[in-house]
Order: structure tokens, then sequence, then C-alpha cells
């Protein structure tokens, strides 16, 4: 199918002329209707539907990312789950109460696998013990004690107040599968959940397969197929939906923004997204701290707005502008003062108008990725930069995951990532922030930002977990360890006749639901 995709889209880019560049305030109880099927009946029709992704993940979901993906594709759920509004709501449990250190999370009793095998206490269980043991970001699950009270009902009790829980049990790494039924080894080809499809086949950075799942809890599933291929770029994307290949994909270019809205036959829905672009500094190799609040003085946010059509919104930290998570600030644009910065540090203009210092010219590798324009945000600050006399060398990589966010080996680096998944701050914080967080590839250490996550962690009191997390962005701000500059929108692009995506989620974890339909 990859062979035949590229063999079509250089027709299709002729023919079509298409080109791109823990309090107990927050117990959560689930309405008795949730359970049931929705207000309007499903019927299943059993179409197929062609979508892409640009990342490739495997699935076992409680390693890594992989539950981001396995979520997309509709094959697992979790226990609770994020709104449109950015809610915590129930999913497969039907409530989740707190009492001092214990939470007890009720099940839905009409829950059931793919496999038709139910959902109780003791396979939760499971699997939350063995996502506390897959995955660093469930460090707190892996120290909880679990007690199987029932069939529906089981408490978590931890070490230490957990406020934050029924938020973390949204993330996909805590996804319910049939773990006792699945060869530990094999989680690509054999992978069993609660979800509206089941995995078919899995042909590794390609396509996956997937069916309906006929044993779905909460009511019909429409499609029959779903076809899932891996397209890394997303011009290449937008030119597979335009030549009939896929049906519907999330995060095109700019430029494929405007075609599509111009054209009837396309359905482009944009939704304020959790999603942050920032750039990360190597503080083992970009130990000048001049130099690297001169870079953020060069970066000019609005000219980063305008290239990207108002498909994004300008920030100042990881979260919006507009929101408390937002409200930090960081070094204004001010090109000739980056200049002055850089001179005042003993850098000196050579004859190519670059600074040096010492017979060294100033050169910065920054390592970026081609999709969410990523690509075009990387040449912009490029020029930018040399206006300021900083000369730069720039590295593409398909996948930052497995390269240069895993092996450190840059000097700046472009990223894209969610930054909460229910309007809490300390997961995105802590992984990224963190002496010992697992997404922190630029070795940032500060004293002051771990002593305030410690205090963060554990903080049940909401306006105070948003002041400590407003004061560690500062301090990261204010050590230039970290460039924060736009919030993107989740943008969905399909055929006019495909809908039901949750194209209204904030979130790109959740796409395929048993009401998605083509036609």
């Amino acid at each position: 199918m990859k062979k035949r995709i590229f063999s079509l889209l250089l027709t299709a880019a002729l023919t079509l002329g298409f080109v791109s560049g823990c309090s107990s305030s927050s117990d959560i109880t689930s309405s008795t209707e949730e359970t049931k099927n929705s207000s309007t009946e499903a019927v299943s029709t059993g179409e197929t539907l062609n979508m892409a992704t640009a990342f490739w993940y495997e699935l076992d979901a409680h390693k890594d990312y992989n539950g981001w993906y396995s979520s997309m594709y509709g094959i697992t759920e979790t226990l609770f789950k994020v709104g449109d509004d950015y809610s915590t709501e129930p999913w497969i449990a039907e409530t989740g109460t707190c009492e001092g250190n214990t939470w007890t999370i009720k099940l839905k009793d009409t829950v059931v696998f793919s496999n038709g095998n139910p959902v109780n206490s003791s396979v939760v269980i499971a699997n939350l013990q063995r996502a506390g043991k897959m995955n660093e970001r469930a460090a707190l699950l892996a120290a909880a004690s679990f007690e199987e009270v029932d069939e529906t009902t089981f408490k978590i009790t931890t070490q230490q107040p957990y406020p934050t829980l029924l938020s973390d049990l949204t993330d996909p790494f805590t996804s319910i599968m049939d773990i006792e039924n699945i060869p530990e080894d094999d989680y690509n080809n054999s992978i069993i959940g609660t979800g509206p499809f089941k995995l078919e086949s899995y042909s590794a950075e390609d396509k996956i397969v997937l069916t309906k799942n006929e044993n779905y809890w909460n009511g019909d599933v429409i499609l029959g197929t779903v076809n899932v291929y891996y397209i890394p770029d997303s011009s290449t994307e937008s030119m597979s939906l335009q030549s009939g290949e896929i049906d519907v994909f999330v995060g095109p270019d700019t430029d494929s923004i405007a075609l599509f809205e111009a054209d009837n036959s396309f359905k482009v829905t944009s939704t304020a997204s959790t999603k942050a672009y920032y750039y990360i500094f190597n503080m083992d190799t970009m130990t000048d701290d001049a130099v690297r609040e001169a870079i953020m003085k060069s970066v000019n946010k609005s000219d980063i707005v305008t290239l990207l059509a108002g498909s994004i919104v300008a920030a100042e930290g990881a979260y919006g502008p507009d929101t408390a998570l937002g409200a930090v600030s960081g070094p204004s644009y001010d090109p000739e003062g980056a200049k002055k910065i850089l001179e005042s540090a003993g850098y000196a203009l050579n004859k190519d108008g670059f600074y040096e210092k010492d017979g060294t010219e100033l050169t910065i590798r920054i390592a970026y990725f081609a999709a969410r324009s990523i690509d075009k945000i990387t040449t912009l600050i490029q020029d930018e930069l040399k206006k300021s006399g900083i000369n730069t060398e720039l590295q593409l990589y398909e996948d930052p995951d497995a390269t240069y966010m895993e092996t450190g080996d840059f000097d700046m680096a472009m990223y894209v990532y969610s930054t909460t998944t229910s309007g809490d701050a300390y997961s995105f914080l802590n992984a990224t922030l963190s002496a010992t967080g697992n997404k922190n590839c630029g070795n940032y250490n500060s004293e002051n930002v771990n002593a305030l996550l410690n205090k963060l962690v554990t903080e049940t009191d909401s306006s105070k977990r948003v002041d400590l997390s407003l004061q560690i962005q500062q301090q990261v701000l204010d050590d230039h360890a970290v460039g924060y500059y736009a919030m993107t929108n989740k943008v969905t692009v399909s055929k006019s006749t495909v809908s039901n995506c949750n194209e209204t989620n904030p979130l790109t974890f959740y796409f395929l639901t048993k009401d998605t339909c083509i036609g």
C-alpha cells in the first residue's frame, strides 16, 4: 500500500497542481445514561475508513506513549477520559471518590473486552500494576497498594496524597487490556482492548488494519474496517486525501488548510488543543546563558503565527495565553538586544556576519522534524537567528522521539507536545523539567524547580497548584532553558462525508469512536 500511495500521489500532484509547502471535591460520578447507547441510534454500515498517522508507535499501551495510539485507533480505553471542556469524565469506571490517601473506584458492570471477557476489579488492578512497572510516568501507581472490594469495586491507596489520580487515569498508559490473554512479547499482533475496534493486522511503520468489535459494550459500531497508514509528512498526508487514498487525518500544514477550506468536498475542523510548540536547549552543550538568551530574543513569535496562518496562537509558557496556567513571560523579541547580549559576553562579528569568540564561530545545531509544520518554523527561526549574527546547522529527522529526543544529540531541539490531559500541569512539567524527567532531553537541572515539583505533586489546593506551576515555568524561562512560543489548534481534515472522529476534543489520542462513519 505504501508504494501505491506514493505512485498515486505523484500523479495527484501533477494533475491537481497540489503543492504545499485529590481532594474529595475531585470525586467523579457517571450518569446512568452514559453506560447506554447514545441518544442517536448508530446503524452499522460495514464501511471501510482509511486514515493516516504521522507518528508510529507500537501497541503495548502501558509502555512509553504507545497508549496514545492504541486509544486513537479505538482499541483501548481508560477508566476515565477527558471531555471536550477538559473535564475528567467516567469511561470504563462509574465513579471515583477519595478519602485521605485512598481512592475508591467503582467500575461499570457492562464493560467487556473485544473477546467477550468481562472487565472486573482484579483485571483492572493487574493492568494498573503492570503500567506502574512498565512506564516511568506511572511511578505513583507503582508505589501504590490495591485492594479488591468486589467484582466492580477496588481501592487505590498511595503513600502520600494523590490529588491528580483521576486525571492521571485518563492517560492512555493506564489503558485496560486483557493482559492475561496477550502474549507478553506480542502486543503488536495480539492486543485485546475494550474499544469499538479490534486489531486485525499490524505491519510495522506501514499499516494497521482494524475491524469492528462485535462485543463492544457501549453500543453498535458503525464502521466495519479501518485501515491506518503511516505517512510521516503532512504534505504527503494532504495529497493522499486529495487523491482519495485516505479519508481523514489530523494535522495538515497551513497551505493545505486553505486549500481544503476552499473545496466543499472536504471538511476542516479546528479545535483549540493542549499541544505546545517549543524548543529545548541542551544544557550540556549550550552552557553560555548569554547565547541561550540571545536566541530567545531573536525568535519572533508573531512571525511564526503569521507563517502558520492563524492555526496556532502565540504563547509565553507551556499553556494557552488565556489560561491561568499560561500567565508567565519570557524574553521579548529584540534582535538588536540579542546582539548586545552576545557582544557583552565577548562575541564579535566575523567577516561572514556571524558572531565568534576566541576564533570559534557560534554555530547552533538545530534538530527538527518535518511534521506539524516544524520544518517551516525551523527555517524561519534559522533566518531570524542569521539576522542576529547566529549561524545554524539544521539536522532533519523523521522521528524525533526515536532519535534526538532520545539521544540528546543537539544544541537546540524543536518539538511539539501535549502539555496537559485535564487542566493540570504536573505531569508535563515533571516529565520535561525535573532532573529525572523522562522527557528532559536537554538535561536541565534546577534545584528550585525540583523543589517546586516536589510540592506540586502533593498539593491539593487547586489555586496553589496553579501558582506552583507558574513559578516552575517562570524559573525555566528565566534560566533560558526552554523557549515556548505557541499553542496549536487540533485540525482534523477529512472528506466531507466523514464524521464523529472526536473532532471537538482537544486531545489527539481520542479519534475513532463507535459512531465514526463515512458516507
